[in-house]
């Protein structure tokens, strides 16, 4: 089930990138895209284990500390097959802001999402690798589309007071991660991964894909969270 409401203002900031997005080639089922001139895009949020996404010795640690990336993987043979909690949504059009939810049962993305912030505080936020989650947002743009300039930014929110993750804790690691990359015409999928800590509820971070058509000039965005 989703819920839409009126985009809010996109924000700009620089930003450390701790995660590696690769543009796929999909076999999956097409839908209309252009039925009103503007592209339709649905996206999968996954909750998989964190050593399946960013292979380094400590995951997205090991990038903080060494200033390395994630080794690029393979969206069919890697991330197609991975297993865990999932929702997806219909083909949405743009400049919406979308919240997801769905509900509760134990494969869901927010039960385990709240168990992982259990887990999270009971550790006093040092989990070993093989208990951390990853975040993973799959995006399909279908079929018959133009060559998009692709823009995926995670951010909180400017004003300080409203800046506050779980346990009323801002986050320090910065206030925006972004990726982008280029959708070409004959592809209509791309993932992007994260630390699934930036996806628990309280965390209080919004995320936002952009595309820029490079034969229109036009300008979209959808933004979502993860608010049950």
């Amino acid at each position: 089930m989703c819920t839409m409401k009126i985009n809010s203002p996109f924000i700009k900031a620089t930003c450390a990138t701790l995660t590696t997005v690769i543009t796929i080639l999909s076999p999956l089922p097409c839908h209309a895209q252009s039925i009103s001139g503007f592209p339709l895009v649905s996206f999968e949020i996954r909750i998989v284990p964190e050593s399946l996404v960013c292979k380094l010795p400590d995951g997205y640690n090991t990038i903080l500390k060494d200033g390395v990336s994630c080794p690029e993987l393979n969206f069919v043979g890697e991330i197609e097959p991975l297993s865990g909690a999932r929702i997806q949504t219909i083909p949405l059009p743009p400049n919406q802001e979308i919240s997801v939810s769905s509900p509760d049962g134990s494969n869901n993305v927010f039960g385990i999402l709240r168990r992982y912030r259990e887990d999270f505080r009971e550790a006093r936020g040092n989990l070993p690798l093989y208990r951390r989650k990853s975040v993973v947002f799959i995006f399909d743009f279908g079929e018959s589309h133009e060559e998009f300039d692709i823009l995926v930014s995670g951010f909180q929110p400017i004003d300080i007071q409203k800046r506050r993750g779980c346990e009323g804790k801002e986050i320090t690691v910065g206030n925006t991660w972004k990726y982008s990359t280029t959708l070409y015409a004959n592809y209509r999928n791309f993932f992007y991964h994260q630390q699934a800590d930036y996806a628990i509820p309280c965390s209080n971070v919004k995320w936002q894909l952009t595309a820029k058509g490079k034969e229109s000039n036009q300008t979209y965005t959808w933004t979502f969270n993860t608010s049950p």
